[in-house]
Order: C-alpha cells, then structure tokens, then sequence
C-alpha cells in the first residue's frame, strides 16, 4: 500500500483499517471482519450504545492516545472464539 496516495483522512484510515484486517485475517476473512467491525461501529453510533463501552486512554509506546473496547452481544458464544480461521497459503 502507497502511503503517499492518501491525505490524513477519513479515507486513508478506512484503507489502513482494512488491508491491516486483510493482513491479519486473510483477504475474504478481513474483508468480512472490516464490514463487521465498521457496521457495529454505525450501528452502535445510531442507537447511542455508547454507554457500553470502555475508555482505556492513552496507550503506552503505541502513540495512540484513544482506544475503545465495544462489548459484541455474540462474543459470548463458544464458536465465535473457536471458529476455525481461514487457511492462507
């Protein structure tokens, strides 16, 4: 990915954000996690279950000053930390 052909914008991080998805979790797969991960966000955002949700603050030798934890409804199923991943060659 060429860094240079993005400005600090919205659209550079959804790039980023999702060729790091694809990176770690194989092209179908990130995809799918980046589409899930952005819905929740919408969705969350749209019914304000902001309340739910967890600051964690400034993130030590990260130089990430924010970070949110969102509780999933469907990480309290075994299959969703079991789930065998897609195999990468």
């Amino acid at each position: 990915m060429d860094r240079t052909k993005f400005k600090w914008t919205q659209e550079k991080y959804e790039q980023v954000l999702l060729h790091t998805c694809q990176i770690i979790y194989g092209p179908s797969q990130g995809k799918a996690f980046y589409d899930f991960v952005i819905e929740k966000n919408i969705n969350d955002a749209m019914v304000e279950e902001i309340l739910t949700d967890k600051y964690f603050g400034m993130l030590p030798g990260a130089n990430i000053e924010i970070a949110y934890y969102r509780s999933y409804p469907g990480a309290v199923l075994k299959s969703f930390w079991t789930g065998k991943p897609e195999v990468r060659k």
